[in-house]
């Protein structure tokens, strides 16, 4: 439950410094994301924006997790659990359920 909190608190924290600068690690990682839903979707300047904050806040929780676990431990596990219901939680919020779920289909990558 703790970290439950921590979690939490990381993502609504960050999200209150929205004019924050990003590392170029993050900005990469989210520009690959984004380019995935724009092959798909057709998205307005504030969905771009919106998009990009809300996966850039879970990217950065990404690499704290997994700087303080190791991956596949059961505690990453939990943590990285936590990390994508709350990163699901801010896409139904910022979008709206029905048009949450479009932004997840189109995020995922392409099987080749």
């Amino acid at each position: 439950m703790k970290k439950l909190l921590i979690i939490g608190a990381l993502v609504f924290s960050t999200i209150a410094f929205t004019q924050e600068k990003y590392d170029q690690k993050t900005v990469n990682n989210v520009n690959t994301y984004m380019t995935r839903i724009s092959s798909t979707l057709t998205l307005s300047d504030e969905e771009k924006t919106e998009i990009f904050k809300i996966k850039a806040i879970h990217t950065m929780g990404y690499w704290e997790i997994a700087k303080n676990n190791e991956r596949g431990t059961e505690e990453f596990n939990i943590e990285m659990k936590e990390l994508n219901k709350a990163f699901n939680l801010n896409l139904r919020e910022a979008f709206g359920k029905a048009r949450a779920k479009e932004i997840a289909i189109a995020s995922q990558a392409k099987k080749q």
